[in-house]
């Protein structure tokens, strides 16, 4: 019998041994794909994804350059400015992902203003579900976690925000090595994400909007603290979901939201649902320099153009108003 038990215990160090030598092969450049693709797990380390997405962008606003305003916001905005990045050499194109939640858009605000003393104006440009978005089990640890965790900024939330993504996200799983391990290893983000969609349950801040009443004020006193003009306002939308709209006004109309930035659904423009490929973004086929710049005009143009104080999108797109 102590023979046997030898023998299994042994049996057993050598397949944990085996686990965990691939488990770090899985983390590492030439074997990490094909680990990946062995165990199923290939979409969960796809380019682009996750902290991949995001930290360019925390890169991007910790820069050093000579711009003075910051355009913040979720795809949409993206895919509204971004791409137009050239032709603003002043403006700070940083439109990222709603999953990133108003708690992220703070981090990149302030890591912006750190790296920029001479900042003048930040604009957030957000669809109403965007301001809702919390720290939930299907893309908040990617988002909220990884990025900021590996880049060191998530320190700059508030103690009980952390809290409350432990709670989520259980505390070992947001140490900066923990994270970087899942990050690299399609098997255990695949594993971890799979077991935190199945037993763990989303942050619900009641009201709806204090998370983004939170962080969006904390952006508003930095600001006001800098003299630095915030503005807020909401990403073009589409007929289809001007219902569900219309149904977070009743959210938003008793946030301190509401208070600071009081036409914020008054200015939505929304156009029509064949314009768009999944409700939310304009169809790709679309999405060129005429048709995104009539957007633009269409939307933002009448607070945008030159006045005192305010940036002239006449400037910043030669030809616009041609």
């Amino acid at each position: 019998m102590k023979a046997f038990i030898k023998r299994t215990l042994f049996l057993l160090l050598i397949l944990t041994t085996v686990l965990i030598i691939l488990d770090l092969l899985s983390m590492t450049g030439p074997f990490r794909t094909p680990i990946a693709k062995l165990t199923g797990s290939e979409s969960y380390i796809s380019e682009n994804v996750g902290a991949d997405e995001i930290r360019p962008f925390i890169e991007k606003a910790a820069g050093a350059d000579k711009t003075t305003v910051l355009f913040l916001g979720d795809s949409v905005c993206r895919q509204l400015f971004n791409r137009q990045q050239e032709n603003a050499p002043g403006i700070s194109m940083i439109g990222s992902n709603a999953a990133i939640t108003p708690a992220g858009q703070y981090i990149l605000a302030k890591t912006y203003i750190d790296a920029h003393p001479d900042t003048s104006d930040i604009f957030l440009f957000m669809r109403p579900d965007s301001l809702t978005k919390t720290f939930d089990t299907d893309y908040g640890y990617q988002y909220t976690v990884m990025p900021f965790a590996e880049t060191g900024t998530i320190g700059e939330l508030d103690p009980d925000t952390i809290e409350a993504m432990e709670k989520v996200y259980g505390k070992p799983f947001m140490n900066p090595v923990i994270v970087r391990m899942i990050d690299r290893s399609g098997p255990d983000r695949k594993l971890y994400l799979n077991l935190l969609k199945e037993y763990s349950t989303p942050y619900e801040p009641d009201p709806p909007l204090a998370l983004a009443d939170r962080y969006i004020g904390k952006i508003k006193a930095l600001c006001d603290e800098k003299g630095i003009r915030l503005h807020l306002h909401p990403c073009p939308a589409f007929e289809s979901g001007r219902d569900e709209d219309e149904r977070l006004r009743a959210d938003y109309e008793i946030s301190e939201l509401s208070r600071w930035f009081p036409d914020y659904f008054e200015e939505i423009v929304y156009y029509p649902d064949e314009e768009s490929y999944d409700g939310v973004h304009f169809d790709r086929d679309l999405v060129k320099d005429e048709y995104i710049l009539r957007v633009i005009r269409e939307c933002y143009g009448s607070f945008l153009l030159a006045e005192s104080g305010r940036i002239s999108l006449a400037d910043l797109y030669p030809g616009l108003y041609r």
